[in-house]
């Protein structure tokens, strides 16, 4: 390959970059865990879960599309960590978390279905989360979030979170197997 062929994808990224459009070349998903502490359980789901559990989350955005006056950004992903695995709630177009200030808020609102139909909310102005049962939008679980400012690594974002062994971490169904070990 001549050298002048090399250097021209460098020469247009150094461009871009000048420009300040590199930050759509170079996006990075940022990683970040959630902790929600029940403080609301549905008599039907007792056996699952219970007051003063804790349901773990996690959420990741695209690092070059925060708003850099806002600094809102939509969410690519979101999942709860149910009888030892992921289980993902596709994000909708108006899912944003607000990185302004500490504690960070996310607004979210989304469909899903992890065994039966649900509607997963998460409101910034409370820092609340529900778990709602389609289709009459009863309450199921709920509870305050908190989402951890310290970013996860990308390679590390499939793991189990910190605390899959913790025995307040949801859901507590006996029988349940536990959660893949690290290698």
């Amino acid at each position: 390959m001549p050298k002048s062929a090399s250097l021209k994808p460098l020469t247009i990224l150094g461009a871009l970059s000048f420009c300040g459009w590199a930050a759509s070349v170079e996006a990075k998903i940022v990683y970040l865990d959630m902790d929600v502490e029940l403080d609301q359980v549905a008599p039907e789901d007792a056996k699952m879960f219970r007051v003063g559990g804790h349901d773990l989350d996690r959420i990741a955005y695209d690092d070059s599309t925060v708003d850099p006056v806002t600094h809102q950004v939509r969410l690519t992903y979101l999942a709860h960590f149910i009888m030892g695995r992921w289980m993902p709630t596709t994000p909708t177009n108006t899912s944003t978390l607000d990185l302004s200030s500490q504690p960070y808020k996310l607004d979210f609102v989304a469909a899903a279905n992890h065994g039966q139909p649900l509607l997963v909310v998460f409101e910034g102005a409370t820092q609340r989360m529900a778990i709602l049962a389609r289709p009459d939008f009863h309450m199921l679980i709920a509870g305050k979030y908190t989402i951890s400012a310290k970013p996860i690594e990308a390679a590390a974002a499939a793991e189990p979170p910190a605390k899959a062994n913790d025995p307040s971490t949801m859901p507590m169904r006996s029988g349940a197997p536990p959660p893949p070990k690290n290698p």
